[in-house]
């Protein structure tokens, strides 16, 4: 298949034989619905390759495209996640006003995949309530920390299904209130605590005590 020289990315041109003629024919992924769609130009010796008349059989084919229905908007919440996948985490390196960190973009699609798309996918952008959005967080067995960060993730697919004209109604996880802050203080130990911390520990041990008391390190963290 060859790619023709004026056509953008993701725009193909091909020859195929049908009986005993060849047609050319345009090709290009719905940015939508992320399906191939493929219509027949005409005789490939009637449209030469860099001819006007075939760049007008192209923006005629591509007008058509533009006003089909089969150019649907996202309607279950997986669909969303894919769309937003592909348009909504972008680097920064592609795009550095609105574009991701590489662990940002990383972070989101854990929350999506762990959590998110295995609850919500089939789910109707429609179907999805605040109270039940609420709900769900509650029996998640995370810390608030996460659970935050899985409600304003949400949250981020509805302003992206906005963005793009999917979703008309407001927000509904903009009535989700999910508190980031601890449950319970975390204990200090006092200087005398981890001296007798550590002079109970193997050497190994002491040096990891030591990194992560004098850095700040989460818990897990000096064990990667």
């Amino acid at each position: 298949m060859a790619r023709h020289s004026e056509l953008p990315k993701g725009e193909y041109l091909s020859e195929v034989k049908r009986s005993n003629r060849k047609v050319l024919v345009y090709r290009r992924r719905n940015p939508v619905t992320g399906k191939s769609q493929k219509l027949v130009i005409g005789n490939a010796a009637d449209f030469p390759r860099g001819s006007d008349k075939l760049q007008r059989a192209i923006d005629q084919i591509r007008s058509r495209i533009e006003k089909s229905p089969t150019k649907l908007a996202p309607t279950t919440m997986q669909q969303l996640i894919d769309h937003y996948k592909q348009h909504g985490l972008v680097s920064w390196k592609e795009d550095e006003e609105d574009g991701k960190s590489f662990a940002t973009i990383s972070r989101l699609q854990t929350v999506l995949k762990v959590w998110i798309a295995p609850y919500w996918g089939k789910h109707l952008l429609s179907e999805v309530e605040a109270l039940d959005v609420k709900n769900w967080l509650k029996s998640l067995p995370l810390a608030r920390s996460y659970k935050c960060k899985i409600r304003n993730t949400l949250s981020a697919l509805f302003s992206h299904a906005r963005l793009y004209k999917f979703y008309s109604p407001e927000n509904p996880i903009a009535e989700v209130k999910q508190s980031g802050k601890r449950k319970m203080e975390p204990g200090v130990l006092s200087k005398t605590q981890l001296e007798e911390l550590l002079s109970n520990l193997g050497i190994r041990e002491q040096l990891l005590v030591l990194t992560a008391a004098t850095t700040g390190l989460r818990r897990s963290e000096p064990l990667v």
